[in-house]
């Protein structure tokens, strides 16, 4: 889970930083993040307010990358189970699993991939 983890944090900060700054630093962000034309990002989080952000972020995503991105997002609980379901069968349906901090000691001593 470890892996997992790390790879959240680097795929949020990957996803979102660049999105954020497009407008402020003018970068071709299109050319910097290549074509992923067919590709689709699966996201598990937790049905948080803010989840609804997203769908302009996703959009902006694929008009950048030709990825299409999506998020399934269930209550607090529902989302502690499927993402433990998620880790110890080492599904490889998500992409990105946003975990809620408490749960991340958990995931690391657990070992989930």
């Amino acid at each position: 889970m470890f892996k997992r983890v790390l790879a959240l944090v680097v795929a949020v900060a990957f996803v979102l930083t660049p999105i954020s700054m497009t407008q402020a630093q003018g970068v071709d962000w299109g050319a910097e993040l290549s074509d992923w034309s067919g590709k689709t990002l699966n996201v598990l989080m937790i049905g948080d307010p803010w989840v609804g952000a997203f769908d302009e972020i996703d959009k902006e995503f694929t008009d950048l990358t030709g990825a299409k991105v999506v998020v399934d997002s269930y209550g607090y609980d529902a989302t502690h189970e499927k993402e433990v379901l998620v880790g110890t069968s080492q599904s490889s349906d998500y992409d990105v699993i946003v975990l809620d901090s408490p749960w991340v000691g958990e995931f690391c001593r657990g070992r989930l991939r």
